[in-house]
């Protein structure tokens, strides 16, 4: 540590990527991880968190993940991202968040049919070019659980909300 990926790093279907407490990871401008019905795991821990920042001034892209994936954030502190708008974007997968920071990002995170965990976490300090800070959306039933969460300070389009959740159901 510390990490520098210099092009986009895919978790392939099956696989799983464990991050160890107190590794930093640097992503170059425009730079993403793909995980692709993988497994993300980015365990720190209070004294060693895990970050994943900018390398340079310039933002990276962002955490991406296609159907099936899993991923599970502690202690992790994610910075300079989201040069497209969605610092994580997630699609019928599972994100567990718990004691964790974004903070100086360029985009929300983005959820789709995607069960959520947030705990005792903190999205603020962002500057985001349209949408909520946290946008989640449904088109059938899912779960979303939010404890002690901080989520607020962030420079949103006029009339966005901080957390905004759909819910699309035409059967409910």
């Amino acid at each position: 540590s510390p990490i520098t990926l210099v092009r986009d790093v895919q978790i392939a279907p099956g696989a799983e990527l464990l991050i160890e407490p107190g590794v930093e990871i640097r992503l170059d401008p425009g730079v993403s991880i793909y995980v692709d019905a993988g497994r993300l795991l980015a365990v720190g821990l209070a004294d060693r968190p895990i970050r994943f920042i900018g390398a340079s001034g310039m933002r990276w892209s962002g955490i991406f993940c296609r159907p099936n994936s899993f991923v599970f954030l502690e202690h992790v502190e994610v910075r300079g991202g989201g040069i497209g708008g969605s610092v994580m974007a997630l699609e019928q997968s599972e994100l567990v968040i718990r004691a964790s920071r974004f903070n100086d990002n360029g985009g929300a995170i983005v959820l789709t049919n995607t069960r959520l965990d947030l705990r005792d976490s903190e999205i603020a300090g962002n500057d985001l070019p349209f949408g909520a800070s946290l946008e989640a959306d449904y088109s059938r039933g899912n779960f979303i659980t939010m404890v002690g969460n901080r989520i607020g300070g962030n420079r949103l389009t006029p009339g966005a909300p901080q957390v905004r959740i759909t819910h699309q159901s035409s059967f409910d």
